[in-house]
């Protein structure tokens, strides 16, 4: 619910008084309010507006792909990653966390930023000036694998301006890859 009933609140006194709306946290979207006053006299009005909710921090999108499927007598799998950002906005940092399936696991990285393989995630140690930003890791997929298989891409970035790193996904989430 974008607006729960908690959620507005009314102050002020006599012919003065306020009405004051606060989203729920982490909500965003339209919502229709009628506000309804009557009077001592017996007499009413009633207004509506629409209350609209934006998600306050720059669109980051990331996308990872697979050019061709796994084997099922085990070898690498390439995977492709990209992080676009707003123009106006520095990437501070950027972790890229693999979700791999069990049994596979992360063995090399290569791209700009200088990525680097830390605890089985991806962090980016130098400048990161590039937009978008673009890598790719190899992952060693064991033997004896069927059927398809996900990998979701979980990144942490942050932006100049904002005060935490956000959290989200890559998509397609989750990336499906099939054998060959």
């Amino acid at each position: 619910t974008l607006v729960p009933a908690g959620n507005i609140t009314f102050g002020g006194s006599g012919a003065n008084r306020t009405m004051t709306v606060t989203p729920a946290a982490g909500e965003v979207g339209t919502a229709t309010i009628t506000v309804s006053v009557t009077d001592g006299d017996g007499g009413s009005v009633s207004d509506t507006f629409v209350l609209t909710v934006t998600d306050p921090t720059p669109a980051v999108t990331a996308t990872h792909s697979v050019a061709t499927g796994y084997s099922s007598q085990g070898g690498l799998l390439q995977v492709s990653g990209s992080v676009a950002y707003p123009e106006d906005a520095s990437l501070l940092s950027l972790l890229w966390g693999p979700e791999l399936p069990e049994g596979w696991s992360l063995v090399s990285v290569t791209g700009v930023g200088s990525p680097e393989i830390r605890q089985g995630e991806i962090i980016f140690a130098g400048t990161l000036t590039a937009n978008p930003l673009t890598f790719s890791y190899q992952v060693s997929v064991p033997e004896g694998q069927t059927g398809p298989q996900e990998i979701r891409g979980r990144y942490e970035y942050h932006l100049s301006g904002m005060v935490n790193p956000q959290t989200a996904y890559a998509t397609p989430h989750p990336l499906r890859v099939e054998p060959i």
